[in-house]
């Protein structure tokens, strides 16, 4: 019965731990003042900061089948957090007319050997051009 129960929460690690996307995205909206942008990012930000997974109860026959269960419902359970603050986040900015970009190649590449406070400033240009630098991405 243990083995059973740590070799499948093994396996539904195997699966959640490789990144669906790993290139930039970033949300845009034609014409739009840097302002106008970081106000509506923050509040975005601040919807998506309050969200909470839903909690599951699994009753367990024994300590170690216990153990393991509570373990891997901590993992699964921020995982479920971050997709979900994910998913209010692009809900809300859509709502407010911002589309999703993939950045193109050479404009992650350059982003990347940016300082920070140069590149929030340049994503911030990105955010209002009158065309964005990238695939756009369906909500």
């Amino acid at each position: 019965m243990r083995t059973s129960v740590l070799v499948s929460a093994s396996l539904g690690w195997l699966l959640v731990a490789t990144p669906a996307s790993a290139t930039l995205i970033y949300f845009h909206k034609p014409d739009t003042p840097a302002e106008t942008v970081t106000s509506d990012h923050g509040r975005c930000a601040e919807l998506a900061a309050g969200v909470r997974a839903p909690r599951h109860q699994i009753y367990t026959p024994d300590i170690y089948s216990a153990a393991a269960v509570a373990f891997f419902s901590g993992l699964f359970g921020s995982r479920e957090r971050r997709l979900l603050a994910e998913n209010v986040m692009r809900t809300c900015m859509a709502d407010r007319g911002y589309r999703r970009v993939e950045a193109s190649r050479d404009l992650e590449k350059e982003l990347r050997d940016l300082p920070k406070d140069d590149r929030l400033q340049r994503l911030l240009t990105l955010s209002g051009t009158a065309e964005p630098d990238g695939k756009v991405l369906t909500p």
